[in-house]
């Protein structure tokens, strides 16, 4: 979205771009800026660390050092990189006998920051948030419409995504995501977050973040392991939880076509707990069998579900598929969904390096 600058002046602005910087210049003055990304490492100086992705948020809080003042100033100096709306990327990794490795891990925006001094110790604690928190707070300056037909449903994802420069890649995609054109409307007024969560309600493929761009999967309970939890890398606690879903049985409603899913083993536990979609934008059969299907997938993962705290899994991803062998409560290989993961990592005294992955079925 274009963005304001703060310039007073009878003429406009004059934009170039040449030996590696973009050029703003105006009759009285002329403004520079390196097309190559600068850093600030702030590895050194981490105490503390949470960072927790979830499904449809994703927040982190980082704990630095500053005993010398050497952060008493954000925005200045030698850490003028440290300011509100700055990318932060965290890397996790473990010092092995190949030295330091790490992977990429997720990024976040900086939302604001608070100095601490506690206990004789001057601490600054930064706020992060993810890329939901940039579409929250894109608002649409208008109405824009698509009328049924015009465009796909990953057509108006990748425009409202851009809207705050975000690239969507697509890993893997229904048909429904790729060939159905509902009419849509976007709102003046309305922010990013629930136009794409309203976007995602109409197919059965998700949506997650991964250095600084937006990825769409399209779950299957077929998808192939990612890794194992269990064997080789320990699970320290663990907590598996069944219950009853909301429903069990699906029937879809569209323009002239039907699709219908079960949940056998809970229909012959618990007879059938229906629940009926009505879309007329589902104007062919696969359309709605997709829909159908995914929201008894949607149901399953949430009556199965429960947590593991593991020793700190760098690679580790939303959506990904594990393993979880834990023979004090009776699993084997037991196939699992991530459906969440919360990174600690602390210095000090009780220092902790660990994952909590919240769990779900495939």
């Amino acid at each position: 979205e274009p963005v304001p600058f703060d310039l007073s002046s009878s003429f406009g602005v004059a934009m170039a771009h040449g030996g590696g910087y973009l050029w703003l210049s105006t009759p009285s003055g002329v403004w520079r800026g390196s097309l190559s990304a600068d850093y600030l490492d702030l590895s050194q100086d981490v105490l503390e660390a949470e960072v927790r992705e979830e499904l449809e948020r994703g927040r982190a809080t980082l704990v630095l050092r500053n005993d010398d003042g050497r952060y008493n100033t954000p925005g200045s100096g030698t850490i003028s990189h440290l300011r509100r709306g700055s990318q932060v990327t965290l890397a996790p990794g473990y010092q092995t006998s190949s030295g330091f490795e790490v992977s990429q891990g997720p990024t976040f925006w900086v939302q604001g920051w608070e100095h601490r001094c506690l206990a004789g110790q001057s601490t600054l604690v930064l706020y992060l948030e993810d890329a939901w928190s940039l579409l929250e707070g894109w608002r649409a300056r208008r109405q824009y419409t698509w009328a049924a037909g015009q465009s796909s449903i990953q057509e108006v994802l990748t425009f409202v995504l851009s809207r705050v420069g975000l690239e969507l890649v697509v890993l893997s995609a229904s048909s429904t995501m790729t060939t159905h054109k509902p009419e849509f409307t976007i709102h003046p007024g309305q922010d990013g977050a629930s136009v794409v969560r309203r976007l995602l309600a109409l197919v059965p493929d998700v949506l997650f973040f991964r250095d600084g761009a937006a990825f769409i999967k399209y779950l299957q309970p077929s998808d192939p392991l990612d890794y194992s939890y269990g064997t080789s890398h320990p699970v320290l606690e663990g907590r598996y939880r069944s219950r009853a879903a909301p429903f069990n049985r699906v029937q879809t409603y569209g323009s002239g076509v039907t699709g219908e899913a079960f949940d056998w083993a809970q229909v012959g536990e618990l007879t059938d707990r229906l629940l009926q979609v009505h879309d007329l934008n589902l104007d062919t059969q696969q359309k709605a069998q997709e829909r159908a299907d995914a929201l008894v997938q949607e149901a399953l993962r949430e009556s199965t579900s429960g947590e593991v705290v593991v020793p700190t899994n760098c690679g580790q991803e939303l959506y990904d598929i594990v393993e979880i062998t834990d023979s004090r409560a009776g699993l084997a290989a037991a196939r699992r969904r991530v459906l969440g993961l919360t990174l600690r990592y602390t210095t000090g005294r009780g220092p902790r390096y660990i994952h909590t992955i919240k769990l779900g079925a495939p």
